[in-house]
């Protein structure tokens, strides 16, 4: 309903981790690409609510504490679905703590969920779009800080 006119859509990810540090992506089954937990905001919605909301319609998973860690906006963040429907993501992303539950995904809309590692990440062609890869690279450039020498 929305087509190629690129529509504003605001809305939230998460970073999910274990205790290995591996990363947690979902292959979501309108693109059959990778991607974070997360979606866009329902309305009356704050950023956070979307996030905790989206963890656990896609993974069955609770955060205790979600942790807002960057903002991404802009026209880099644009992303054509396969149906020809534009977007121009605005988006918060968070990291999940104290996370909860057993991991099972949503029918339908996660095809198959995995743990990756930071040099195990897929390439960036097979993640859902822009605004996943730059979400994804920020979780690197933050393991490769966390792991640098001091």
């Amino acid at each position: 309903m929305i087509g190629p006119r690129p529509w504003p859509a605001p809305g939230a990810s998460v970073l999910v981790t274990d205790d290995e540090g591996r990363l947690l992506l979902l292959r979501h089954g309108h693109t059959r690409r990778w991607t974070l937990p997360g979606g866009f905001l329902e309305p009356g919605e704050h950023f956070e609510e979307t996030a905790a909301r989206e963890l656990l319609e896609e993974t069955g998973l609770r955060a205790q504490t979600l942790t807002p860690l960057d903002m991404f906006a802009g026209p880099e963040y644009r992303f054509t679905y396969p149906n020809g429907d534009v977007v121009d993501n605005v988006s918060v992303l968070y990291r999940a703590q104290g996370v909860s539950g057993e991991l099972v995904p949503q029918p339908g809309e996660v095809l198959e969920v995995g743990w990756f590692g930071m040099h195990e990440l897929p390439a960036d062609d097979a993640l859902s779009g822009p605004l996943v890869q730059a979400q994804v690279n920020w979780w690197r450039r933050a393991q490769d800080a966390a792991s640098a020498p001091v």
